[in-house]
């Protein structure tokens, strides 16, 4: 040992290995290669490890005595060969640390790494303990907090941290307190629930405030400290990737704030500020649903009540504002006898102007956009609603096999060359997704238009006197969108898509989402996104992602698509 030692660092320190001279494997840990995870199910006489797999692979270690970290790879119970390709029983394997990230390296007879083996740690096995230390200066109080934790291996070095308080505390403060650390929210939005630490009362926000995150780090086997900025109570939305606080800072004054997670930090993005005191906005009127008209009344305990009536059946809910914040509602049953189409879907309503568009946005139970409504006039028709909701969805130039060309408008559709009539059929005011075409050739009669990601798919419809409805003849088209400089999901920035997403398959959503973002020149990783747009004449790749600002109707269409998308 004493001869190979010195050789071995030597090799170590020229392939940036560092030894974990303080390190130990303990039964329970485990390793992943590149196609294996190994469990340690063995420890015998303190020296030699025994790993296995769920394919059944061993492998066996046997610890160098004078060295702590360093083992010889040694033959299994069952096993006649090395479990790794180009290693030999008697060859060295270290636990060592490269570029800071900790691996148990195999190395062949002349100490080249063949093999990196990872420490695997499960989220659910971390804990965490906290305790207050007493302020010396005066009994009886409180003025730093200390957090410890472990990761639920031997592995992971464990997590202790002394914080300073906002300010001292006394026993009676503690019992009001009910939260100083969160593990389950996810700072960095990688999927891995992080650690968050209040550190008690800010003097200008009077609510606890989140003073220090940890996030875990899976390849430097620890927890990396991340910068907070004083979070207040954060409300984290995992759809928008998004960490919005609200907070009073002042009297009547109620300050948002939304964090980004970007380079490696929490980012602030924007800051709103608003008297939550202020009266709210007028909901009462006429609200588009994307299919029905809801008629919305105030009564006198300012709940709000809509009611709507599709296929001979009432519909209805109650929006009851919340104290919390103006133009919020949690959203229930109504008091007669309706039902309630957002009741397993919506938990809070908020009301939402910007320009000429007032909006009316459903919230699910995980604080994602599902559904939104518009306000529209009294005198609305909700099937002439339905009509301009789909219309545009089908409008645009294409081509048909054998080169003849449709360009379809608002009520007419020319034919190469030929201009006729087209009329949308609908069945008890909804759109049905048939037209019915005047003229000559073979696009004469009514036809079911399904969009597709080529352009439309055409199916010939007879009207059918048992069902009082069209049914297909079997006779399909396929019209091809034609470019010409316009890009094909326009409609997405003049149209609020709270109905018809259903006729669109999952693939079908994405690609309509992505051209919001595309519009603006957006620059794509994923290779087909990559490829569709950049064969789209109208695409202009922008300089910087980040510079991207989506209006506020193509945002929310975002949002929309995304729920659809699920």
């Amino acid at each position: 040992m004493k001869r190979l030692l010195p050789v071995l660092l030597t090799v170590a320190a020229l392939l940036q290995l560092h030894p974990v001279l303080a390190q130990t494997i303990r039964k329970g840990d485990k390793f992943a290669d590149e196609f294996r995870t190994w469990t340690v199910q063995e420890i015998r006489m303190g020296t030699i490890v025994y790993m296995t797999t769920a394919q059944d692979d061993e492998l066996t270690l046997k610890k160098f005595e004078a060295e702590e970290g360093v083992y010889t790879l040694v033959p299994s119970r069952q096993a006649d060969d090395s479990p790794f390709a180009g290693a030999d029983f008697g060859d060295t394997v270290m636990f060592s640390r490269e570029d800071g990230n900790m691996i148990l390296a195999v190395m062949d007879a002349k100490y080249n790494v063949i093999a990196a083996l990872r420490p695997v740690v499960e989220r659910r096995a971390f804990r965490f303990e906290t305790s207050f230390v007493p302020f010396q200066e005066r009994p009886g109080e409180y003025d730093r907090i200390v957090v410890k934790g472990s990761a639920g291996s031997s592995l992971a070095p464990e997590f202790e941290t002394e914080l300073q308080l906002a300010q001292p505390i006394d026993d009676a403060y503690l019992k009001r307190v009910t939260k100083w650390v969160d593990d389950q929210i996810d700072l960095n939005f990688d999927g891995i629930p992080d650690l968050m630490v209040y550190l008690g009362l800010l003097p200008t926000r009077g609510v606890p405030s989140l003073e220090f995150g940890y996030v875990w780090n899976p390849d430097k086997y620890a927890f990396d400290p991340v910068s907070t900025d004083g979070l207040v109570e954060p409300d984290v939305d995992p759809v928008a990737k998004t960490i919005t606080c609200r907070f009073f800072n002042g009297p009547d004054l109620m300050e948002e704030e939304t964090y980004v997670w970007n380079a490696g930090k929490l980012t602030l993005a924007g800051r709103v500020s608003s008297n939550p005191f202020d009266e709210p906005h007028d909901i009462e009127g006429c609200w588009y649903s994307g299919s029905n008209i809801y008629s919305a009344k105030k009564a006198d305990d300012g709940n709000v009540a809509f009611y709507a009536m599709s296929e001979g059946q009432e519909m209805g809910f109650l929006l009851i504002p919340t104290p919390e914040a103006a133009d919020t509602y949690r959203i229930a049953d109504p008091l007669m006898d309706a039902l309630n189409e957002y009741e397993d879907r919506a938990e809070k309503v908020v009301y939402r102007e910007a320009g000429e568009w007032d909006v009316l946005c459903f919230y699910g139970a995980d604080g994602s956009l599902c559904d939104a409504m518009w306000l529209v006039s009294s005198e609305a028709d909700s099937q002439e609603l339905n009509i301009n909701q789909w219309v545009p969805q089908i409008c645009g130039e294409y081509t048909v096999a054998g080169g003849h060309t449709v360009k379809l408008e608002w009520d007419w559709a020319t034919i190469d060359g030929q201009r006729v009539p087209m009329k949308v059929e609908t069945f008890n005011g909804e759109v049905m997704g048939v037209v019915s075409l005047e003229g000559q050739g073979p696009l004469k009669g009514s036809f079911k238009l399904e969009p597709t990601k080529e352009g439309l798919k055409v199916s010939e419809m007879v009207f059918d006197e048992d069902t009082f409805w069209y049914k297909p003849t079997g006779v399909e088209y396929r019209l091809v969108w034609k470019d010409n400089g316009q890009p094909r999901f326009d409609f997405t920035s003049g149209i609020v898509l709270n109905g018809g997403l259903l006729r669109y398959d999952k693939s079908l959503l994405r690609l309509m989402r992505n051209a919001i973002l595309a519009r603006h020149g957006y620059v794509f990783q994923s290779k087909d996104l990559k490829e569709y747009f950049s064969s789209q004449s109208w695409y202009r790749p922008a300089a910087n992602n980040a510079d991207i600002q989506l209006s506020f109707i193509e945002q929310l269409n975002v949002d929309l698509i995304k729920a659809a998308e699920k």
